[in-house]
């Protein structure tokens, strides 16, 4: 029973992340709008952050290659005015239902997946190793765009929606074979506090 849990919560923590960090995205353009202008929040959010726009769509297009989809138009930054989006990718998935359903899913929470683990991975070693005060600006620029861009759209939520249950008899054999129990790390923290 505990793994089958520990797999919901692998299951369910991609999405709610990115769409926390679609929603904090959100907040700081509306926050920016009642500062200056919206002319200004959205160059800030969308124009000054393209490296975060680029990588957004990198992610998309790895994780669909990565999966075995095929990748049919993949455009890192070309804004739309009418449709609001910077950047698309589009696929095409292949094989089992298994596998397409797992494509759709990974390739939808690229983004949250890729983004967090580069932002982390750039913190770190920022963290950890004596930078020059010329290139700690630029990477924590780096930083603050893919994290601002590391969201789901609702767009991905979607697209995500149509492969969660293989995402989630993936993430219970996960668990299973590796054994990992969140309720027991829990209990034991919970202990090792008292």
């Amino acid at each position: 029973m505990n793994y089958l849990i520990s797999a919901l919560i692998i299951t369910l923590i991609i999405p709610i992340w990115g769409l926390l960090i679609y929603f904090l995205n959100k907040l700081l353009y509306i926050l920016l709008s009642k500062i200056s202008s919206e002319k200004v929040a959205m160059t800030v959010v969308n124009y000054l952050t393209i490296p975060g726009v680029i990588h957004h769509e990198l992610s998309h297009a790895a994780l669909a290659l990565l999966t075995g989809a095929i990748v049919t138009e993949f455009k890192p930054f070309w804004p739309d005015k009418t449709s609001g989006s910077l950047g698309h990718v589009n696929f095409s998935t292949r094989g089992s239902l298994f596998t397409r359903c797992l494509q759709c899913t990974f390739t939808s929470t690229a983004p949250v997946i890729l983004g967090t683990l580069s932002s982390i991975l750039l913190f770190a070693y920022a963290a950890n190793n004596t930078v020059p005060f010329y290139i700690l600006v630029p990477m924590i620029y780096l930083i603050f765009s893919i994290i601002i861009h590391a969201s789901m759209s609702f767009a991905d939520v979607k697209i995500m929606l149509k492969g969660i249950w293989a995402l989630f008899i993936a993430a219970y054999i996960i668990c299973l074979y590796f054994q990992i129990d969140f309720l027991n790390v829990i209990r034991l923290h919970l202990i090792a506090q008292l």
